[in-house]
């Protein structure tokens, strides 16, 4: 008998749990349904913010150019594989784009066109285009474009003469010098804002050797020159964690990729190679990623580095190829460049898997950037 008594209420002690954890399941969920009506509600200042990234979707952007019939150049981006031609004012020709930036819903892309034979330097928001051309000078051209807030920084130089003048322009106004004291020529290649200052890739000519450096806030160059090496340059900058990271090459009898943090330089030259070559840098979780190619004797082969160690781009069937520009984003690497089987094609790859974007029946197309955003 005390086991039948012991048996109901083992039974009526389940039922009081099986109908707390029912009651619990039910004010759990009404609680979600309330608070979702007031997230979804079109009057709570909240809802753009929790809400829109559960619904953003990634697109990427490509910076680059086309050629029709081997003589008529055409600047363009794609939007995940859609291109977009960059129109440029009546009467000028053969428009060129090199980097291109992402903020907001604008897309920003720098530049230049040829008005007969003489290049000039612009940029384009939303395809709308922007000279940056100085009154006077006879060339100028745009390799990189920032933004920051409002304000539109872009790198690049001009000549008056013969010799390169590095620069950068802001918002589109008159030309900032780059100066380098006793140099015959320089150029700014890459552009980033950070902190509040801005800091310039570029390099400078001096007794007839060209020498790497970065500018900040346009003060006295920063060398980058290594000791040994005939030649340097620089193409990308970056800033992380208020260390300056610079992507380039050197010449020492050949070409070697490398970069610099705060001015240390690594060396990215694997060995066996003939030459080889850094055209861009992103840092992200305390790794250095870079791209651009490397000669094995053959020819040229995309490739990127994560800490120096190289993974090869190069397509199957390809008889060249190389890689002009990364980005990251929720882990994954994007690269943007190009490769010829009997041409020139733009295209781009997404953690080693290529894309093209080569325009079918074109002469020839290419990439000079590559951005990803969460849209």
């Amino acid at each position: 008998m005390k086991k039948v008594f012991k048996y109901f209420d083992i039974l009526r002690q389940a039922s009081v749990r099986t109908k707390r954890f029912s009651f619990g399941i039910a004010v759990l969920l009404i609680s979600m349904i309330f608070v979702f009506s007031i997230l979804i509600s079109c009057e709570n200042p909240w809802m753009k913010d929790i809400l829109d990234p559960l619904f953003k979707e990634t697109n990427i952007y490509v910076a680059g150019s086309y050629n029709i019939d081997g003589s008529n150049g055409k600047a363009c981006y794609w939007k995940n594989n859609t291109m977009v031609e960059l129109v440029i004012p009546s009467g000028i020709n053969t428009p060129f784009s090199n980097a291109i930036v992402v903020s907001g819903e604008n897309v920003y892309v720098a530049g230049y066109y040829n008005l007969g034979s003489t290049g000039k330097a612009c940029y384009w928001v939303n395809g709308v285009s922007v000279d940056l051309h100085p009154a006077g000078a006879n060339e100028s051209n745009a390799y990189s474009i920032a933004v920051a807030g409002r304000d539109i920084y872009v790198a690049g130089y001009y000549t008056f003469s013969s010799n390169f003048q590095a620069c950068y322009w802001i918002n589109g106004g008159a030309p900032i010098d780059l100066h380098a004291i006793g140099a015959t020529e320089s150029k700014a290649n890459s552009i980033v804002v950070s902190g509040g200052r801005v800091y310039i890739a570029g390099s400078y000519t001096t007794g007839g050797y060209e020498q790497a450096c970065y500018w900040v806030n346009g003060g006295i160059p920063i060398d980058l020159h290594s000791a040994g090496a005939s030649d340097s340059y620089t193409q990308a900058i970056v800033v992380s964690g208020g260390n300056v990271y610079v992507a380039g090459r050197y010449i020492d009898s050949i070409v070697k990729a490398c970069y610099w943090i705060n001015g240390a330089m690594t060396n990215l030259h694997p060995q066996g190679a003939n030459s080889t070559d850094a055209q861009s840098i992103a840092v992200s979780g305390g790794s250095v990623y870079l791209v651009g190619w490397y000669n094995d004797g053959g020819s040229s082969k995309a490739c990127y580095w994560v800490n120096g160690r190289l993974t090869n781009l190069h397509p199957s069937g390809a008889t060249m190829s190389n890689a002009y520009s990364i980005a990251l984003s929720s882990g994954n690497i994007y690269v943007a460049g190009r490769y010829s089987d009997g041409g020139s094609k733009a295209c781009y790859w997404v953690n080693g898997a290529m894309t093209s974007l080569h325009p079918s029946g074109l002469n020839s197309s290419s990439t000079s950037g590559i951005a990803v955003a969460r849209e």
